[in-house]
């Protein structure tokens, strides 16, 4: 670190007060920032990523944006997708719907630069469903269907069955909220199919609920 320190402190970005490191001020940071070559800025994002890490890792939640912005720049794709999706999340929580929607946007970019192995099929699947979320939320229903149609695909392509019916279950529900009631109800009962088989006890009863919920639509009381 003291090497990451020095250097930042010799391109301009820190100073140091009352043996407390900072950043400094945005238009200093823009014109050192501007004379650099891009595999120093590159590698000065990386740092700065490191260095934030190190400082500020009893609030790092705070900073997870931050971080994201300084590993994607510094073509560090696993570590901006972590950080990408830890502020998207965040953002999520705090019902800043847009901000999420852009950041999980980020983590998807930056998962088609890493291995194409389940692993990352996996969590492609889980940002694509939480997306989807946020775009159910705002109104963007269209895109979230979208959204499940492509995990859907995925997690057929990997073999996940639990990742199966939770796509087909949430598909059902973005095709019930576009009035395709006869397209959802085909979906919920194939994930109701699968959770039992699999045995997942919470997927079931949240199939149930959303079969419910569609019959009633339909006046079909059961």
């Amino acid at each position: 670190m003291e090497g990451e320190i020095a250097e930042l402190k010799e391109q301009n970005f820190i100073i140091q007060t009352n043996g407390q490191y900072t950043f400094r001020h945005a238009m200093l940071q823009e014109t050192a920032y501007g004379n650099l070559l891009k595999g120093t800025r590159q590698k000065l994002h990386v740092k700065i990523g490191t260095a934030i890490e190190e400082w500020y890792k009893e609030k790092l939640d705070e900073y997870y944006e931050i971080l994201a912005f300084h590993y994607a720049r510094g073509e560090l794709p696993k570590k901006a997708f972590f950080y990408q999706r830890k502020a998207a999340d965040k953002a999520r929580s705090l019902y800043d719907n847009e901000d999420a929607s852009n950041l999980y946007k980020e983590a998807l970019l930056s998962l088609a630069m890493l291995p194409d192995d389940v692993e990352h099929q996996g969590m492609r699947i889980d940002v694509l469903s939480d997306q989807a979320h946020i775009f159910r939320l705002v109104g963007r229903v269209t895109e979230a269907l979208e959204n499940y149609h492509n995990s859907l695909s995925l997690s057929k392509e990997i073999g996940d069955r639990q990742r199966i019916a939770k796509s087909l279950s949430n598909l059902s529900t973005a095709q019930y909220l576009l009035g395709k009631y006869r397209e959802a109800l085909t979906s919920i009962e194939e994930a109701l199919k699968i959770s039992q088989e699999v045995n997942d006890k919470e997927m079931e009863a949240k199939a149930h609920n959303n079969l419910g919920s569609i019959y009633g639509s339909q006046g079909q009381y059961q």
